[in-house]
């Protein structure tokens, strides 16, 4: 049975050879638009199992609500990884990732702009105003690289990418999709502990749960390894 230092190990090395891959390709490649995100995503992994690993390898609790999130977050990565492949890495799904990525962002500059009139009445300098929320508008729509996000410039609407739900809804019933939806199951048991609730907190208390604890993770790392083998293919 796998141990909480036997998953420490495994992100070390899957941290590694991210970083090995992740140099090995910037060595031999101009990234364009595609390439640069699947090498963020390869810098993404490492960070991530690095800090998994320091955060197992330095606790001195057996609770793992920390790690849990960190996992969820590669979880989301690998059904991302997953849904490309299917579409053959299509050019215009990365672009509809980035695209939602600026739409979240120019909604909390949004959100920003509602708290400080409903709150301070806009004049609080550390929040968005409308002014400064449509001067961002359009230093985003004056950069002509910024064009193939827009669904429609004109109104400002961005391109939207599928949710985590709709990716797995559209999983092909092949061989690849058959060895992979587990990691929905996973993504979705690992959510729960993105916010407190008693059930979560019962959960991770319960001593007899920690051995399934360690093999969900052991699984988790198992997914990265594919990620890893899928940027080697592409």
């Amino acid at each position: 049975m796998k141990t909480k230092e036997d998953i420490a190990k495994l992100a070390l090395e899957v941290a590694e050879t991210s970083n090995f891959i992740l140099e090995s390709l910037s060595q031999r490649i101009k990234p364009d638009f595609k390439d640069s995100y699947l090498l963020g995503m390869l810098s993404r992994s490492a960070v991530i199992n690095y800090d998994i690993n320091q955060l197992l390898s330095k606790s001195k609790h057996n609770l793992h609500t920390s790690v849990f999130i960190l996992f969820r977050c590669l979880l989301d990565d690998f059904i991302h990884i997953l849904h490309l492949l299917h579409s053959n890495f299509e050019d215009e799904e990365i672009v509809k990732i980035t695209a939602s990525a600026h739409k979240q962002r120019f909604k909390t500059y949004e959100e920003s702009r509602k708290i400080n009139d409903k709150f301070f009445g806009g004049e609080n300098s550390q929040l968005h105003t409308q002014s400064r929320e449509n001067e961002l508008k359009e230093e985003f729509k004056s950069n002509p690289n910024n064009d193939i996000f827009f669904h429609e410039k004109s109104e400002f609407k961005l391109k939207k990418f599928r949710t985590i739900q709709q990716l797995v809804d559209d999983l092909p019933q092949t061989e690849i999709g058959q060895a992979n939806v587990h990691a929905f199951i996973l993504w979705k048991f690992l959510s729960q502990y993105i916010h407190f609730s008693n059930l979560t907190f019962y959960m991770e208390n319960q001593e007899e749960t920690r051995a399934i604890e360690i093999a969900q993770l052991e699984e988790v790392l198992f997914y990265c390894y594919k990620l890893l083998f899928v940027h080697l293919m592409n």
